[in-house]
């Protein structure tokens, strides 16, 4: 019997993640929530159902969700409003006889630690206990995770409303996506643009702070062997919600050398890398100002300093984890899959260049 996924999100990562279901899960049909007549299009070509709407249309992505045998939401991790529409749906079902998936997107960022502070130290999913007693509620994305931890997420509400529930949180992702829209990352291109911008590499901090990256084919991979195990298991199974998901570990200074250096041989950037501190911040200002809305630039100094806090966070912080459960399973990069730092060197740069 054919099967109903739901997806909330057709970019980078739930753009790839489309591609992957449709190759190697022909037994599901799939409907995506879309903005634009011109991606519904594209998806219907596909052989996607389209549903306009948008993450604000409560109403449409819980009527959706309701429907559903398994909902993946890969469009934000920061949205509360939709991750209420998706539970709320998720309740409401008429049918609870059946069981239901959700597998919601997160990130590796509620585990970072400010590197100029304290170095961050390795998580593990196989301890969700641990998880829930060492990150800190205002960590980035928590809000939203905590409440689906405390809505669903939980052993008597699976139960009760006959759902399991997966909470990924995947690190850095790197490599060029396969859906159909956007084939780019965040942070890679963030990097190109700065360095374009000053004519060199920049690194928020020393750089010597530790992250993990994922490909964004071996998440997309990372999601098809999680819902292979969430239809295999029961609701409140033990093992908690959190799944990570990476493959290697890095620091940053390595990768902003990496897109400098890149792009040297392109003649738009000397090679080397400024490591801009505490007392750069109209540099990191000037040179990430396209990571932000416009204006910022010009903007007070309120503004500008809580920027510059999200630079910190997303590119001077530490953050560590280990992907145990997913390795349980069998997951692992793909053979030949190229690691961060070459990934950027040999494909996203080269094809950065080609979009100008």
């Amino acid at each position: 019997m054919t099967k109903q996924l739901f997806l909330l999100g057709t970019g980078f990562i739930g753009g790839t993640l489309l591609s992957e279901l449709l190759s190697k899960r022909p037994d599901l049909s799939i409907t995506a929530l879309v903005r634009s007549d011109d991606n519904a299009a594209q998806l219907k070509a596909l052989g996607v159902q389209p549903l306009k709407g948008r993450l604000e249309d409560g109403e449409i992505i819980a009527e959706a969700a309701s429907k559903a045998d398994i909902i993946v939401h890969a469009a934000t991790a920061d949205d509360v409003p939709s991750v209420r529409a998706v539970i709320k749906g998720i309740k409401e079902r008429s049918n609870k006889s059946s069981k239901i998936i959700y597998i919601h997107t997160s990130g590796a960022g509620v585990i970072s630690k400010d590197a100029r502070i304290s170095k961050c130290d390795l998580f593990t999913d196989l301890d969700p206990e641990g998880i829930d007693q060492r990150v800190s509620d205002s960590a980035p994305h928590r809000n939203v995770d905590l409440f689906i931890r405390d809505e669903l997420a939980n052993a008597q509400s699976e139960r009760e409303n006959n759902a399991s529930v997966a909470i990924l949180l995947p690190p850095i992702i790197y490599g060029l996506g396969t859906g159909p829209f956007n084939k780019f990352s965040i942070s890679v291109p963030a990097l190109y643009r700065a360095t374009i911008k000053q004519g060199t590499g920049i690194s928020v901090g020393e750089g010597s702070n530790q992250c993990d990256a994922v490909h964004v084919c071996d998440l997309a991979n990372a999601y098809l062997r999680i819902l292979e195990e969430l239809e295999k298991t029961e609701p409140g199974s033990i093992g908690g919600p959190y799944w990570f998901a990476e493959t290697e570990q890095f620091d940053l200074f390595s990768l902003s050398q990496c897109v400098s250096t890149a792009l040297q041989s392109y003649g738009k950037s000397d090679g080397k890398v400024i490591k801009a501190s505490d007392h750069d911040q109209d540099l990191l200002i000037n040179a990430f100002a396209d990571f932000f809305p416009p204006g910022l630039v010009d903007a007070d100094v309120e503004t500008k300093a809580n920027a510059a806090a999200i630079l910190w966070g997303a590119f001077g912080s530490d953050a560590r984890s280990s992907a145990d459960r997913l390795r349980g399973l069998g997951w692992c990069p793909a053979p030949g899959r190229l690691p961060i730092l070459e990934s950027v060197e040999k494909e996203e740069i080269p094809e950065l260049i080609k979009q100008k």
